[in-house]
């Protein structure tokens, strides 16, 4: 069986330096916050999800790379799991940094419980499996009871004791990587500095056939268009079938399911008189609900690039400018447990790979419909650069958003 295959994993670090004490630090009594129910419904945490991930895309897309590919989910995932200990201070600059509006961690943690359960594919073809660790040296942190009671029920963790003056612990690390990832990502650490203490850890796989795909024999090379007007050969796909699709004056778009039909890709294409990054700078909630309520069924000719991306990007700059301002300098996560000094996020890895191509279907699956024989169907062509989004259809929450700059690197 062949797949489309989509992978990432995801690793927030903390790091404490022995400069002060914390049982010389003052008592500070937790606020009164709201209750679960009064932070907002599953709902509520969706469209907040789908906010976040458009967002943080924006960001990552003005850094002005040329492929640009994230997992929202995956962030979210490793840094709601840091956040959890967050206080503070600290506390308000994670809600601020990562868009959660009225939600606090309680409220956080219950739904991205909730949600898990509904992005469980219903299907045999998808497997969708997220996967939390935490790694941590007994010497320079103690876990809270309560914090591993939480992280565990809510977000499916287990924690792991290492000693991080091993060099061989960056092995152990890595190894659970690879092996959560399948294989596809292999390494993200090279090395564990002297006082690092803590590893918040999500990994994620996604795998899936299409519905409908596209014939080995159809795809040739044809030219694509990059954003500086240069012009490059690669290998497009294409088929004439019966696909969701909209072409309008702002933007077109095809939406291609997979065959169980819960996740759906979808790929979106600036019109002639703006470039893609134009495009992303308005590419909001609002714009996101219109594209999937605009879409209808019909016969198309599609011309697809194939491509695979690899991303390996450090979030610190991009978590700064949204509001982390001392988070990395120096941070309260008491709640997560006792640290041997002052405790501050040194970093937030994020690595992504994603491959498209004609070979994500299983046998015959691409047909084509008689109807409407004697006209042309439209065409989508996408030989310029484009925006995607992997998302579970029922929910609408985006699992991968990339932008395709360059199919060919």
């Amino acid at each position: 069986m062949k797949y489309l295959p989509l992978f990432l994993a995801v690793t927030t670090f903390c790091l404490i330096s022995c400069n002060r004490n914390i049982s010389d630090d003052p008592v500070v009594e937790d606020p009164v916050l709201p209750s679960i129910i009064e932070q907002g419904s599953i709902e509520d945490y969706q469209s907040m999800s789908i906010g976040y991930g458009l967002s943080m895309f924006q960001d990552v897309v003005a850094t002005e790379e040329e492929n640009v590919l994230i997992s929202p989910y995956s962030l979210q995932s490793a840094l709601y799991m840091t956040m959890h200990g967050a206080k503070s201070e600290t506390l308000e600059e994670f809600r601020t940094a990562l868009d959660v509006g009225d939600f606090y961690p309680d409220g956080l943690a219950n739904h991205y419980q909730e949600l898990a359960g509904l992005l469980h594919p219903m299907g045999e073809n998808t497997n969708f499996n997220s996967q939390n660790k935490v790694y941590y040296f007994p010497t320079f942190f103690t876990p809270d009871e309560k914090y591993t009671s939480d992280i565990a029920n809510f977000y499916s963790a287990s924690f792991v004791e290492e000693d991080f003056s091993d060099p061989a612990a960056v092995d152990v690390i890595n190894d659970w990587v690879s092996e959560a990832t399948e294989g596809r990502i292999e390494k993200v650490l090279d090395q564990i500095a002297a006082d690092e203490a803590i590893f918040l850890i999500n990994a994620l796989v996604f795998t899936a056939d299409w519905g409908k795909g596209f014939e080995p024999y159809a795809t040739s090379p044809r030219p694509f268009t990059k954003i500086d007007g240069t012009q490059i050969e690669v290998p497009m796909m294409s088929s004439d079938d019966i696909r969701l699709f909209y072409i309008g004056e702002e933007f077109s778009v095809v939406d291609l399911p997979v065959k169980d039909g819960d996740y759906a890709v979808s790929f979106i294409q600036s019109n002639e008189s703006s470039d893609i990054n134009d495009f992303v700078d308005g590419f909001d909630l609002a714009m996101y609900n219109d594209i999937y309520n605009s879409l209808q069924e019909g016969r198309i000719q599609l011309y697809l690039p194939k491509f695979e991306l690899a991303t390996s990007m450090n979030m610190k700059d991009i978590l700064i400018e949204r509001g982390m301002t001392n988070t990395f300098e120096s941070a309260d996560l008491s709640g997560m447990g006792n640290f041997a000094g002052n405790e501050y996020l040194t970093r937030v890895l994020h690595d992504v790979m994603i491959k498209v191509d004609e070979r994500g279907i299983e046998g015959a699956a691409v047909t084509t419909v008689g109807v409407g024989v004697e006209s042309v169907p439209p065409t989508l062509f996408f030989d310029k650069p484009f925006v995607f989004v992997v998302r579970h259809v029922a929910t609408k929450v985006p699992i991968f958003i990339g932008k395709v700059g360059n199919p060919l690197e």
